[in-house]
């Protein structure tokens, strides 16, 4: 079949249009493809740098947790705690900081019951001494002269107190004091170096007074 001349101007348009709509496809191919790229391109630096951050986070934290840990060893447990609570507050997602809250909630209570251990202990040996005093006057019908004369039937040995020091027991006209002198080791003072004074069986509230309970 013979192709007109008209024929070939129809079908070199048709072609140009082809090759142009083939041309732009490919373009906007390109375009989009490129935009994609450029986009998972950020997305993946937006989440290196995420993940830096992260792991940055976690190490700093994991560096302040081994400092806590240390601390606790040398049993120091304020300064575990203080260590503890900045982990939580600078890192607070974390994994560090997961294990940090629980460690907090932990040592605080076995800080508290360090701290109140030599208390209990100091006022237990009150509690024991005087029974040993009471019972020697029941026996002997009159206050011991010294703790020396209670051992060994009323008391096994000298009571030494929770911080190295011995009781201080006084014989009074009426009766006795027993006295424990705290951290301090001297009559008077606040918190660890509080005193803990009995007079004849009882606790009294304010040694300076002798206040009974």
């Amino acid at each position: 079949m013979k192709t007109l001349p008209e024929d070939r101007t129809i079908i070199e348009r048709a072609v140009a249009e082809v090759n142009d709509s083939t041309a732009a496809f490919w373009r906007f191919f390109f375009n989009k493809t490129l935009q994609s790229a450029m986009g998972l391109c950020s997305c993946i630096a937006l989440a290196s740098v995420a993940s830096v951050a992260c792991a940055g986070d976690e190490g700093a934290a994991q560096r302040m947790g081994n400092e806590a840990v240390a601390a606790v060893k040398a049993q120091r447990l304020d300064e575990a705690i203080a260590l503890y609570r900045e982990v939580v507050d600078r890192y607070p997602d974390t994994a560090v900081a997961l294990h940090a809250r629980e460690r907090i909630t932990f040592l605080s209570g076995l800080s508290h019951s360090v701290v109140s251990f030599p208390f209990r202990t100091a006022r237990d040996l009150m509690v024991e001494t005087a029974r040993a005093v009471q019972r020697y006057r029941y026996s002997k019908g009159r206050y011991p002269d010294n703790l020396d004369a209670l051992m060994p039937k009323m008391l096994n040995e000298a009571p030494i107190d929770p911080w190295g020091s011995p009781l201080q027991y006084e014989k009074l006209e009426s009766g006795y004091r027993l006295s424990c002198l705290g951290g301090d080791s001297r009559r008077g003072g606040e918190g660890i170096a509080t005193d803990f004074v009995i007079v004849n069986g009882n606790f009294v509230s304010d040694p300076a007074h002798e206040a009974l309970f």
